[in-house]
């Protein structure tokens, strides 16, 4: 007679090799699924959450439809933005569509400032760069954001923007040509001659309002925790839906985010999400700490990293979007938890390094003093910048010293007899080094910027060449 076996699910299951008993995992499978399909989603949604955080923050402070942000003063540590840097006034902000086509008026590079930036779309995916390094060449144009589903002609003498999104986002830098405190005056006057209107207004455009970000602390950076699947339901709720992109919208859908649908998780589902996103961050400065994410030394002989976009990155238009996959996992550890602002045209203006470890390997230790020595004649046309970033803000590290960065642009920069210069990193300056360091902050990690503004043939050639980071003995 034939026997039939039944698998009893109120009995652990039976190991037979080990003779031990295993946990009953299957009976929270559903809490299982919530917790991964959860931390899946925030890494997918990174950019977005990057981008949207801004347009949440315009509405907390009350600004009116179409005033944009901009730093009056240098950012202190008590202003929140994702690895912005503290030698140039920015402008920035993220706007909506869907009333109409908008226009960004972009002034000719002045003689005391130039803009450099780009306009993006709602995933960061950069449409435009303006300035010398843009479209306009420095001879200022106006760029038309339209939305996804325009229909109209686009009129005579702009620069057409075809967003795949309704929000877009404008991060653009006014650099200035003095240094000091003159030249960053002269850089917020000319920043704030950037024109941002409707296009059904181009025939008489308000005047466009500017709201000082630093004039009270910022929160810029969005929240690991629950708030961030607020981000997620608000672009599955208002934005396009990409092929690419079906899959995790079922995932989604399948945790209660879903196009049509209100999004209002119960308490115990709360509480998963909310452990999904903090976990998210955990892996994301795991990344950040081992360097795994990065691509090959700048140069060869150091551990600065730069960007790491290779050719497949490239040619998927920096979104991580390729014809077998959408890598989303590195799209996010790979780029967007540490950098925001990639260029249409990647090291046109500018070339970032960066590191989270010192010569030896070892992750950097606030509570240590460390030394970057840079030989003389950077071969740059605009400025350096050294800069340390919270790693859990992923902002500027907030110290009552507030000594965020040093760049060729500081006053009273010591400089070697050779023309050197050697920088400081640590919780205290070293003795008469004070213009030339940054301060840290122990208990809270931290990593490293490095910024070169307007590289030279000579810099990507590789004759010049910085020290590591060194620890200090």
């Amino acid at each position: 007679m034939k026997t039939t076996h039944t698998q009893n699910l109120t009995t652990p299951a039976f190991t037979a090799q080990t003779k031990t008993l295993e946990p009953p995992h299957y009976q929270d499978f559903g809490d299982q699924l919530l917790y991964q399909r959860a931390f899946e989603a925030v890494l997918w949604a990174l950019p977005v959450a990057d981008t949207l955080v801004m347009r949440h923050m315009q509405a907390e402070w009350g600004m009116k439809e179409g005033a944009v942000f901009y730093f009056e003063k240098r950012a202190s540590g008590k202003t929140e933005v994702i690895t912005f840097n503290n030698q140039t006034p920015y402008v920035f902000g993220t706007f909506s569509t869907r009333n109409g086509p908008l226009v960004f008026e972009v002034p000719p590079a002045g003689a005391k400032a130039k803009l450099s930036g780009s306009i993006f779309d709602l995933w960061y995916l950069p449409m435009e760069d303006i300035g010398p390094a843009g479209a306009d060449q420095g001879k200022g144009a106006k760029y038309l954001a339209l939305p996804p589903d325009y229909k109209g002609e686009v009129p005579a003498g702009y620069i057409a923007l075809h967003s795949r999104t309704y929000d877009v986002h404008m991060l653009f830098r006014s650099i200035p040509t003095d240094e000091g405190d003159e030249g960053w005056k002269a850089a917020v006057q000319y920043a704030k001659t950037l024109k941002f209107y409707p296009l059904s207004e181009a025939a008489a455009p308000k005047p466009t309002e500017f709201v000082d970000a630093t004039s009270k602390p910022f929160s810029g950076t969005p929240h690991f925790d629950l708030s961030y699947f607020d981000y997620i339901n608000q672009t599955v709720q208002e934005e396009p839906l990409f092929e690419h992109d079906k899959v995790m919208f079922g995932l989604l859908a399948s945790i209660g985010i879903q196009k049509g649908k209100p999004f209002k998780p119960d308490a115990k589902t709360a509480a998963i999400f909310d452990r999904a996103a903090r976990d998210a961050k955990l892996y994301l400065i795991h990344k950040m700490e081992t360097m795994e994410s990065f691509g090959e030394p700048f140069w060869p002989d150091r551990r600065w990293r730069t960007l790491g976009f290779t050719p497949e990155i490239m040619k998927s238009g920096v979104q991580w979007v390729f014809p077998d996959r959408v890598d989303y996992d590195w799209r996010a550890y790979g780029w967007y938890f540490w950098g925001v602002g990639i260029q249409k045209r990647v090291g046109a203006a500018a070339t970032y390094t960066i590191s989270s470890q010192d010569a030896e390997g070892k992750v950097l230790d606030p509570a240590q003093t460390y030394r970057v020595h840079l030989p003389k004649d950077v071969p740059i046309d605009d400025f350096w910048e050294l800069i340390a970033y919270s790693i859990q803000t992923r902002s500027y590290i907030d110290t009552p010293a507030n000594k965020i960065a040093v760049s060729s642009k500081t006053p009273n920069l010591q400089k070697n007899a050779d023309g050197s210069v050697d920088l400081y990193l640590g919780p205290q300056a070293p003795a008469g080094k004070e213009s030339n360091w940054i301060s840290t902050k122990p208990g809270e990690g931290y990593f490293v910027g490095f910024r070169f503004y307007g590289p030279q043939k000579a810099f990507y050639d590789k004759v010049w060449t910085p020290s590591d980071i060194e620890k200090v003995k």
